[in-house]
């Protein structure tokens, strides 16, 4: 179970005011429960467009699962473009590292997080292990860790 209901209502007010085919590139990271929004869907013809995405060039899709513990103090930014992730199970916390403070997101399964290009961010797992979808690109990519006893999931 998440705890995305102010999440939720934050975007289907955005969804609703950016409307089919007029997609604000978004600029802040966001969680988005899945499950909430399509809900808001009256009419199947009609999807619900979550936000633009844009890279530099080629992506990445692939499933990650991480168990807890193993990516603690793990930080990346993608300089090359934006980032998606879609948690299929377990629940982490998200912290992001922007321009005045840090801005901390919870997400479960079901939810969709979007990060903006250039935005440091890292991970903490809340249940025993997390799987996800992920949508990175291949190039402008960091991995760093404050910790030098910690070794990037990456190659």
């Amino acid at each position: 179970m998440n705890d995305s209901s102010h999440i939720q209502e934050d975007w289907t007010r955005r969804i609703e005011m950016d409307g089919f085919g007029e997609v604000r590139r978004f600029t802040v990271p966001r969680v988005c429960a899945v499950s909430a929004v399509a809900a808001t869907i009256l009419d199947c013809d009609q999807p619900r467009i979550l936000a633009d995405f844009d890279t530099d060039g080629a992506v990445i899709v692939g499933v990650a699962r991480w168990k807890h513990d193993t990516i603690r103090g793990l930080w990346e930014r993608h300089d090359g473009g934006d980032a998606i992730l879609v948690l299929v199970a377990g629940q982490l916390t998200a912290t992001f590292h922007e321009a005045h403070a840090d801005r901390v997101l919870q997400a479960g399964a079901g939810d969709v997080i979007l990060i903006p290009r250039g935005i440091p961010h890292c991970f903490e797992i809340r249940t025993d292990e997390v799987s996800l979808l992920f949508l990175t690109p291949r190039s402008g990519n960091s991995r760093w860790s404050e910790d030098a006893q910690i070794v990037s999931r990456h190659p």
